[in-house]
């Protein structure tokens, strides 16, 4: 392998601090290049789409326009560190310091990658303010390690390949997604034509309930049985293909018996705080989801489960529920507290809302969406991420070679 050497991010390019632009132009927003603020940075994406465009008038030398393959980082905030590459020419905000790598001595791939493992740093060295900063001088004096150009061009091309395929995964996910809620529309819409108001209230879709636990950091005599808990922050993860926020607890067997997860189990968030959003978010579990998590798997204390006697049934309850999530619908059955924590009321949730449809009625055409509630690209997408996850740090520090990563990924199979 070729000498690494360090390297000041200030050397990597030109380095550029966004400027966002002021209140009293606001025909600066009506326009066609991308305006990239930290809210659009997901975490996990290499390539983002932003939420606002602006004018080129707000521009016009293009002083701070950044070219595609632009490394972007944010570096104001309590999500400093979070990095994102563009696809286009892209402006962005204050809190964003972004690299123009020069290519003739760089890989703007292997730098992406290499700044994804200083995230870490970069939130140390703002620790302290009352708003947490990195400025454009200390942000240009981070330093990485890189090798010559072609190894650089190796691993990135090695590490991309991965990235390439979750992003695959992540548009089959959504396809998937996208085709179950449009079947069971089309679904409910002929047999309302069949049968208008034949509604279903939820109470006669569900067997039985029952609420999570949280158990213990580490074992103890009486909670002695390792579990995956499912958080209500880690339902919308999960569904996107990460599985890797889920702690490790510590719960009794006699809780474990009762409360590890089935497959066609709905786990719904049952306390969130209302300034973020409504309580009411689902998972629908799947065989290959909870053998993903290590099988013993348990949803936690803020959580319910709504048991069911057929899938059918399930699929019903979760995509109904989506639905009213979507539309708003879910609020009318939660409580917010004084302190801002709203709670799902599961009892007159039961009683008052209904399903649109009659299971018996339709079982045959409710089967057909079922498949598409599988989970088998989520798992694909939480392998990669794994397997990615396990060689990007030993790729970008030089102590694993390509073919070193090659061969150990040819063993694991």
């Amino acid at each position: 392998m070729s000498a690494w050497r360090t390297h000041r991010i200030g050397e990597l390019g030109r380095i550029v601090t966004g400027k966002t632009p002021p209140a009293s132009l606001p025909e600066m927003f009506c326009g066609t290049v991308p305006f990239l603020t930290p809210t659009d940075m997901k975490d996990d994406c290499r390539h983002v789409v932003t939420g606002r465009a602006v004018s080129t008038a707000w521009d016009p030398k293009s002083r701070a326009l950044l070219p595609a393959q632009t490394i972007c980082v944010v570096c104001i905030g309590a999500t400093i560190g979070k990095i994102c590459m563009t696809t286009e020419p892209t402006h962005t905000n204050q809190q964003v310091n972004s690299i123009i790598v020069d290519t003739t001595r760089f890989d703007p791939y292997f730098i992406y990658y290499a700044m994804r493992l200083k995230a870490s740093e970069l939130k140390s060295r703002a620790a302290g303010a009352a708003t947490p900063i990195i400025n454009k001088t200390a942000f240009s004096s981070v330093t990485i390690e890189s090798p010559d150009l072609p190894t650089q061009k190796r691993i990135a091309s090695f590490l991309t390949a991965y990235d390439d395929l979750i992003e695959v995964n992540r548009q089959r996910l959504t396809l998937l997604k996208d085709m179950s809620h449009g079947l069971f529309e089309e679904i409910v819409r002929r047999a309302q034509i069949e049968a208008p108001g034949n509604y279903v209230a939820m109470t006669d879709l569900v067997a039985s309930t029952l609420g999570g636990d949280w158990g213990t950091d580490e074992p103890d005599e009486e909670n002695n049985h390792q579990v995956r808990v499912i958080r209500g922050t880690d339902l919308r993860r999960i569904s996107d293909g990460d599985f890797s926020s889920c702690p490790t607890r510590y719960i009794s067997a006699s809780s474990a018996l009762k409360r590890t997860l089935r497959p066609h189990d709905v786990v719904l968030e049952n306390s969130i705080n209302a300034r973020t959003r409504a309580a009411g978010t689902t998972h629908f579990c799947t065989q290959g989801m909870l053998d993903r998590l290590g099988g013993s798997v348990i949803a936690a204390s803020f959580c319910r489960v709504f048991r069911f006697r057929l899938p059918e049934e399930a699929a019903v309850f979760h995509l109904e529920l989506q639905r009213m999530h979507h539309s708003g619908e879910i609020e009318k059955f939660q409580v917010v507290a004084a302190n801002g924590i709203a709670n799902f009321q599961t009892t007159p949730f039961l009683r008052d809302a209904r399903a649109r449809l009659s299971i018996e009625e339709n079982r045959n055409a409710i089967k057909k969406v079922l498949p598409l509630l599988d989970t088998r690209f989520a798992e694909q997408i939480g392998m990669l991420t794994a397997s990615r996850n396990h060689l990007l740090p030993r790729l970008i520090s030089g102590q694993l070679s390509v073919a070193a990563a090659e061969r150990e990924l040819l063993e694991a199979a």
